[in-house]
């Protein structure tokens, strides 16, 4: 009995270290796609430019608390250049608008493609190209924007001057969020709040889907693996009698 309460700790600790590694290495097996939270698909066959002179958002409502592992949206390359990128951030909102600054505290990820691993438009609508995000925490209720940018088309009549299109749909029905645009081609500089500050119309949904791993699914894996890790803990006390 006394010999077995002295490893106590070293088995406790081994348990530990077991149960973090399996519940890491199933994360990164199956977890890590996340499970689809919020999107908007229905379409209609309108599409939005994304350019240097047009950046454009689309804000959603987290539905569940967890971390958020990825952003798909349906774009497509029109006259982008080989060499162009296409930039997609995801960044805090105010008053359910997003925040003007393309950099600083507020962009809480930013990921960006090149051109040429864009598909090409189809019949002007895009396709789902998915990001990646860096596992962000998230909770319920969290409003935030997912924005495209690109330094192509900054001046209309430009080789590149329609680099990307984003799919849209003009009169968007999706309650969580809306659709923002700006830029020198835009209503508006800034993202604003009404027709000023959105275009083509203050209605309008892109085409987005977001994936998250919910709290409880990452608190049942964990638990699973508890008892897996035990077992081979007791199997680690065997071997060192």
């Amino acid at each position: 009995m006394e010999r077995t309460s002295a490893h106590c700790p070293t088995h406790l600790a081994a348990t530990i270290i077991l149960a973090t590694l399996a519940f890491a290495g199933m994360a990164r097996a199956g977890m890590a796609v996340g499970e689809l939270d919020q999107s908007y698909t229905n379409v209609t066959d309108s599409n939005t430019l994304v350019a240097a002179r047009f950046e454009v958002a689309q804000t959603f409502t987290v539905g569940r608390t967890g971390t958020l592992e990825a952003v798909a949206v349906r774009i497509g390359r029109l006259s982008a250049l080989d060499s162009d990128q296409i930039t997609l951030d995801l960044r805090r909102t105010v008053n359910g608008v997003p925040i003007e600054a393309n950099t600083g505290p507020d962009i809480l990820a930013s990921l960006t493609k090149a051109a040429i691993d864009i598909p090409p438009e189809n019949g002007l609508q895009g396709t789902f190209v998915r990001f990646d995000l860096p596992r962000l925490r998230v909770k319920k209720g969290d409003v935030l924007a997912v924005v495209l940018t690109t330094p192509a088309g900054a001046v209309f009549g430009e080789t590149d001057d329609i680099p990307f299109i984003w799919s849209m749909d003009e009169n968007g029905t999706y309650s969580g969020g809306r659709g923002f645009a700006r830029g020198s081609s835009a209503d508006s500089i800034t993202w604003g709040t009404g027709s000023n500050g959105s275009s083509p119309l203050p209605a309008s949904d892109y085409a987005f889907q977001t994936y998250l791993v919910p709290l409880p699914s990452a608190l049942g894996m964990f638990l699973i693996t508890v008892p897996i890790a035990w077992a081979g803990a007791a199997r680690i006390r065997k071997l060192a009698k």
